[in-house]
């Protein structure tokens, strides 16, 4: 829009110059500012800016305080002089995700290759602005693509180059008729030619000459070739296998550096769900190399803390990888490497609406079918646009082409598995769906289809193992059962069902908690859970034995894939949910039924974890007994008991469960909250919600969370809920602060907000 009304009033003038294709360069506020279109005329210089802000509507304000500098002169600013849309100095409310307007500045030279933006009061910065026909006539800080193969050969900056996956540091540069040559302390020599037609020749160490245009792109521009390969490495999970980056961030901003001087790499776990993270510090100049193990070929975030870059790795490559900052530009350089190239530079971006997800539909059938089909048709529609895409760049590999498939897979169904939330028992149609359409390992390579495979386990774990149905299962194998008994538990599942349904539809906090106080008191819901109890480990076995049946009817004749969802079974529910190393049934079942070997290593591993955790330290003096408030009642004043010892000191307390996953994820960072509360005079106090005792103590060994100012409680069900009740709880984890006088203070507080606690606890010292 801006871009034809600025040809068509510059039509007028002499001289004029479009920029319709511009590419960006570093921008302090990453992807939510994006200059879109440059206009230079000779009274007037014209930029075009979107703005994108996901979700809450942003008030903004553009200051006049902004310019232009050219051509990476800094001494001659150029001013802001109008702008469109939203004017200058006022606040604007945006009111859609992206807003659009124009800058009009004081006209820089008409020939100018490359802008920078700086907006001083909100200190907006934007460098290297250029089109995308961009020419360097110089070699310091620049990219070449081999225009044969279209893969990145070279780069050089001031005192480095990078080729062969490497960094090299540069001896000495002679410059010769336009040409360079260029040694290494290495004694590499790299001989460059003249500039003709937007081309140089690059002779690597002696090699044959080669053709090469810059990459003035964010990325690789699309490949001369197509490249018709389908698959991916499939080393069937393989135990041993590894992938190594070497990289470089180069010329991080100093905010950046500021942030932490470290290379990350996260992923999520395929055995677990759980998401693993490897890191590694950079260098001085933002060098790097890390090498993590990796059993089958993954999604993964690179991460240096401000910010990340997510693609696909194989087991057993390298690949080298430059995010440079000044120029916004991600490169992978490698013997195979195509791939993640194309996923830098054909980022396709797709949003679900923001009203969808399975709370806005009904618990019912036609609901669940509901939503399926919303989904169904929004990943139908993306994959048709993808296709147009892929139609629109015809050399656009087919690995590409299937990575992008399988992630929309693996994205359908995450979501369709979500509903789950809602419903006990999905339509058989839905399910059908979901086990025949995207039950495969071949998108296990996508980072969310661990957690599909775990949401789809666990609905048809809970789906055939009903609990309170083994106990009649128990009945038919000679457990005997009083009348009353039997008459709840023939009665438990319309009992169980109302209350749920009741929780569910609960609109506020204080609704909620009465009806979770209903089901605590229930009289029915107690019985069963002391039945259950009681029979934990027959039940349990009946459990498993259903379930790996399932699983062994589900994956059919794909064994690998079946001892991925067994594994995934036997973590979330022998090691995550109960914190315990394994029965002597689960130990045979392990070592005689699964047949892959990282699988059954990485189940002994948690088993060896947490049988040496069972057999040391159990004892430890911050494990403290309910003796002393036995037979009290009162949440209140079971509470103030506990505290009596701590008067005059403050008391953190956090109330947290063995079965919370974000209880145990805060947890696993106490040493660093101790640390940072040292200079404070504080007691640690824990409370323990519905926490098998072995799994209470394993935990809290596990993640150390000990010291001489450290207290933990795992009261009886019924002292522990009348706690929660008393302090209004009733979400995991829950924090609170007790002052020095024993007054419970901020009902809000979060322990693990390190800045906003002290401040807290800076007020209490006063």
């Amino acid at each position: 829009m801006f871009a034809i009304a600025a040809i068509a009033v510059g039509a007028q003038n002499k001289k004029q110059i479009i920029w319709n294709n511009v590419q960006n360069g570093y921008s302090n506020a990453g992807d939510y500012v994006k200059i879109t279109n440059v206009a230079m005329f000779d009274d007037r210089t014209e930029v075009s800016f979107s703005l994108y802000f996901n979700g809450e509507r942003h008030e903004i304000s553009l200051s006049k305080d902004m310019s232009l500098y050219a051509d990476n002169n800094e001494k001659k600013a150029y001013k802001a002089k109008s702008a469109t849309v939203i004017g200058f100095d006022k606040p604007y409310k945006m009111t859609s995700d992206t807003l659009n307007f124009a800058v009009t500045f004081e006209p820089v030279p008409i020939d100018t290759k490359m802008l920078m933006v700086v907006e001083k009061k909100w200190g907006l910065v934007v460098t290297n602005i250029h089109n995308a026909d961009f020419i360097p006539e110089g070699i310091t800080n620049t990219y070449w693509r081999n225009n044969a193969t279209g893969d990145w050969l070279i780069g050089i900056a001031k005192k480095h180059l990078i080729f062969d996956s490497k960094i090299w540091d540069i001896e000495s540069r002679t410059a010769e008729k336009g040409g360079y040559t260029i040694k290494t302390t290495d004694g590499k020599t790299v001989k460059i030619g003249k500039l003709k037609k937007g081309v140089r020749t690059f002779a690597i160490d002696g090699r044959k000459p080669v053709v090469c245009s810059p990459i003035v792109t964010k990325s690789l521009p699309d490949y001369p070739q197509k490249d018709n390969r389908e698959d991916f490495v499939d080393n069937d999970f393989a135990d041993g296998d590894s992938v190594t980056i070497v990289g470089w961030l180069k010329d991080m901003p100093q905010h950046e550096w500021n942030a932490g001087r470290k290379f990350k790499i996260r992923f999520d776990n395929i055995f677990t769900s759980e998401q693993e993270t490897f890191y590694t510090k950079v260098d001085s100049l933002g060098r790097f190399t890390l090498k993590f193990p990796l059993v089958y070929t993954t999604t993964v975030d690179m991460d240096w803390h401000t910010d990340s870059h997510s693609t696909v790795v194989e087991p057993g490559k390298t690949y080298f990888f430059l995010k440079d900052f000044m120029n916004n530009q991600i490169l992978f350089m490698g013997d195979d490497v195509r791939l993640q190239n194309e996923d830098a530079g054909y980022k396709i971006f797709h949003f679900l609406p923001k009203n969808l997800h399975c709370g806005s539909f009904e618990s019912s059938e036609n609901g669940a079918m509901a939503y399926k089909h919303q989904i169904d048709s929004l990943i139908a529609s993306d994959l048709a646009n993808f296709q147009k895409y892929a139609e629109q760049h015809p050399n656009i590999s087919q690995r590409y082409i299937n990575y992008y498939t399988r992630k929309m897979k693996a994205e359908q169904g995450n979501l369709l598995m979500l509903f789950i939330t809602r419903m006990s028992m999905l339509p058989q149609e839905y399910v059908d769906f979901v086990t025949n359409e995207l039950w495969n390992r071949k998108y296990a390579i996508c980072s969310i289809y661990d957690t599909f495979i775990h949401s789809f386990l666990q609905y048809q774990n809970d789906k055939c193992n009903n609990r309170p149905a083994m106990l009649k299962s128990l009945k038919e194998k000679g457990v005997t059962f009083t009348d009353e008994e039997n008459k709840i538990i023939d009665e438990y599942p319309e009992v169980f069902k109302n209350i749920v349904d009741k929780i569910y539809a609960a609109k506020t906090d204080e609704e909620y908690r009465k009806w979770m106080n209903f089901y605590e008191s229930s009289k029915e819901i107690a019985v069963v859970d002391s039945l259950l109890k009681k029979y934990d480990e027959q039940i349990s076995l009946m459990c498993y034995k259903n379930t790996f049946a399932l699983i062994d009817s589900v994956c059919g004749s794909d064994k690998i894939f079946r001892d991925i969802c067994r594994t995934q079974h036997l973590y979330s529910n022998a090691f995550f949910s109960k914190q315990t190393s394994l029965n002597p049934w689960l130990q045979e079942y392990v070592d005689k039924e699964i047949e892959l070997p990282s699988a059954k290593r990485f189940l002994m591993e948690q088993h060896k974890k947490y049988l040496a955790l069972e057999q040391n330290e159990v004892n430890l003096p911050v494990f403290k007994s309910a003796d002393n408030v036995a037979n009290m009642t009162d949440g209140e004043k079971i509470l103030r008991k506990i505290i009596e010892p701590y008067k005059g000191k403050i008391i953190l307390l956090d109330v947290w469960g063995t079965w919370c996953g974000p209880c145990k994820a805060a947890l696993s960072h106490s040493k660093e909250e101790f640390e940072a509360f040292k200079d404070y005079d504080i007691v640690y106090l824990y409370l323990a919600n519905n926490s098998p005792e072995k799994a209470w103590k394993n935990v809290i060994n596990e993640y150390n969370v000990t010291g001489d100012n450290v207290a933990h409680y795992n009261l009886p069900a019924d002292q522990q809920s009348a706690v929660e009740n008393f302090l209004n709880i009733s979400s995991f984890p829950s924090y609170r602060i007790i002052d020095t006088k024993g007054n419970i203070i901020d009902l809000k507080v979060n322990a693990r907000d390190f800045e906003a606690t002290k401040r807290i606890l800076d007020k209490l010292k006063k």
